[in-house]
């Protein structure tokens, strides 16, 4: 009867689903600081059951400023505690005075995701870039006094040396053929020219250079021949 009790025991110990227990410590430690001072994370889990590794992530106001961090396994290996101890610090662009969210994620191999989290208070910071824009268009006043007056101009350095010769470029292309020109203004009109002889001028000379030259010419043929003259005929 013994044997069959135990029998039985350990069938429905094989037959129930095994459930994964864990235990969560943490703290942030000062929960308080200036903008650029460091506070720690401090995380301990001890898995009652499981001994399956457990990863830790943390976010600030929604973003992530750690990586995943696998935890190391310290102790025996019927009873695990995974351990973490970050030092951290506001991440830049999202550390301005007052209370900000931190959360911390821890994601085992198995189970569900556990979040805790946690509220972080910046005592002091400095403005952001639009507070600094808005508080100097309403105080210019301030601007002046902390440029001061304008300085003297400073006497001219001297003259650097010439640099190298660069490399001469690829030739380019040749570029289209431009646009044919306007037909030019049309010039002045000349001056008149001198009248020409008439022609009855012309003839009138022309029959003066022939008849002298007849008068010449026709007598010589015309006069009488000599006695010495007709014999050789």
């Amino acid at each position: 009867m013994k044997k069959l009790f135990l029998a039985a025991l350990l069938l429905s110990s094989m037959l129930i689903p095994c459930v994964y227990g864990y235990e969560y410590y943490y703290n942030v430690m000062p929960g308080r600081g200036r903008y650029d001072e460091e506070f720690l994370v401090w995380v301990r889990v001890d898995p009652r059951v499981d001994t399956a590794q457990m990863s830790i992530r943390v976010f600030w106001d929604g973003k992530p400023i750690t990586a995943r961090i696998m935890s190391p396994q310290v102790g025996k290996t019927t009873s695990v505690t995974h351990m973490w101890d970050l030092m951290l610090k506001p991440p830049i662009n999202y550390r301005g005075i007052g209370k900000h969210s931190i959360e911390i994620w821890l994601e085992p191999n198995v189970g569900n995701l556990k979040v805790l989290t946690w509220q972080y208070t910046i005592t002091d910071s400095v403005p952001d870039m639009d507070s600094w824009e808005e508080f100097l268009e309403n105080h210019p006043e301030f601007l002046d006094q902390i440029r001061g007056p304008i300085g003297f101009v400073g006497p001219a350095g001297p003259r650097g040396n010439i640099g190298e010769t660069g490399a001469r470029g690829a030739k380019g292309n040749i570029g289209e053929p431009g646009v044919n020109g306007t037909i030019g203004a049309t010039g002045l009109t000349g001056p008149t020219g001198a009248d020409g002889a008439t022609a009855s001028y012309l003839v009138m000379a022309l029959i003066g250079a022939i008849s002298c030259a007849a008068s010449i010419t026709i007598p010589k043929y015309l006069a009488p021949r000599s006695t010495k003259e007709k014999e050789e005929t």
